[in-house]
């Protein structure tokens, strides 16, 4: 009798305990299927576009860059050997490089045609970069350091005890491109570029050598100014993309080279006073070239956007880092002897421009 009363209990709390399983699986679903409809949602909101008959594009950001170029070292550190006998290289001797804000503004719209887009991007940075150094006066002495004028073209007075320089560049730069944004799935957005770039970048280095006798007494004063100015116009083909990670952030990473026709202009001028012979000579030089320039650039960060009336506007907020080399920019020269008829050396050093970059993007 005992076992038919029992064996329905059992039955029943056997049903009863399934019966809650199912429902605390069927919850955990329903609380997954809420968090990636949510997800699912935004990423379509931001997929199908704004809800409007001309999409614009405006974005504003403020640039924290330095530059660095390759090439550009301001003198070499010699020190002689305890007998006197040896000069031994010790240090070669670099500008240090300033860090300064710059600006990018971009303004785009929707062609309404196959979702392409045309967006024109336009940047201006200034930069600059200096060193100082002074070491012994001139002398015959053991263990005494001396600086190598590497940029003179006297080449019987490359001994100096004062080394300054001073580099500065500008740049602006213009970009007019085409883009349409594809989707795969529902995080995952790629967009490919394509256009023309032009740009107007100028530098400048100034470099003065001194040198001094033991009795303080000038022997030579040495003063060279280079300018290098630059007009581009290529083509520029890129990639930008964005994952989403929910419904208001988003990582991206974006790519982009450019193949850029040149106009180079190059000059050197050198006013070169010998203390000792009472003589000043004055030096200018000058090189005109087309050529090739190309240049690599990346970005990567974090983006943050809100949509708000109805879905037809997008205000963004980014921040992240930007990488661009100019290949080879640098052609700053050296003249190996004194009326400047010798073979010319150039540095082909490259131009890097790094930095932070924060800044908003409003689509309506």
């Amino acid at each position: 009798m005992k076992k038919f009363i029992l064996l329905p209990l059992l039955t029943v709390a056997l049903y009863g305990a399934d019966e809650m399983r199912m429902r605390n699986v069927e919850s955990r679903l329903s609380r997954i299927e809420q968090k990636q409809s949510k997800i699912s949602q935004s990423a379509h909101l931001a997929q199908e576009g704004l809800d409007t008959e001309s999409d614009v594009t405006m974005s504003g950001e403020l640039l924290w860059w330095t530059s660095r170029e390759t090439g550009t070292p301001l003198c070499v550190k010699i020190k002689r050997n305890s007998a006197g006998t040896a000069d031994l290289p010790k240090k070669v001797v670099e500008l240090d490089w300033d860090w300064q804000a710059g600006v990018r503004v971009a303004l785009g719209f929707d062609t309404h045609h196959d979702d392409w887009r045309f967006l024109m991007d336009y940047v201006h940075f200034t930069n600059k970069a200096s060193e100082a150094i002074q070491t012994d006066t001139i002398s015959s002495g053991a263990n005494r350091e001396y600086l190598l004028t590497i940029w003179s073209s006297n080449l019987g007075d490359d001994e100096a005890n004062y080394a300054g320089g001073k580099w500065e560049m500008t740049l602006n730069q213009l970009d007019a491109v085409l883009m349409r944004p594809f989707w795969m799935g529902s995080y995952f957005m790629f967009q490919p570029k394509f256009g023309l770039r032009a740009l107007r970048l100028d530098t400048n280095y100034h470099i003065h050598y001194i040198a001094k006798f033991a009795n303080n007494f000038t022997t030579f004063d040495d003063d060279i100014r280079f300018t290098q100015d630059s007009k581009m116009l290529g083509l520029f083909v890129g990639i930008d993309t964005e994952w989403f990670v929910n419904r208001w952030i988003a990582l991206y990473m974006n790519a982009g080279f450019a193949e850029l026709w040149s106009d180079y202009r190059l000059k050197k001028n050198q006013t070169f006073q010998n203390i000792g012979a009472g003589t000043k000579d004055h030096s200018n030089f000058k090189d005109h070239f087309f050529a090739s320039q190309a240049i690599l650039d990346m970005q990567f960060g974090l983006k943050f956007g809100w949509w708000f009336w109805d879905n037809k506007a997008h205000l963004s907020l980014f921040g992240g880092w930007d990488q661009h080399m100019y290949l080879n920019y640098n052609q700053t020269f050296m003249s190996m002897d004194d009326v400047f008829t010798g073979v010319l050396a150039t540095t082909n050093g490259t131009l890097t421009l790094s930095g932070l970059r924060v800044g908003l993007t409003l689509d309506f």
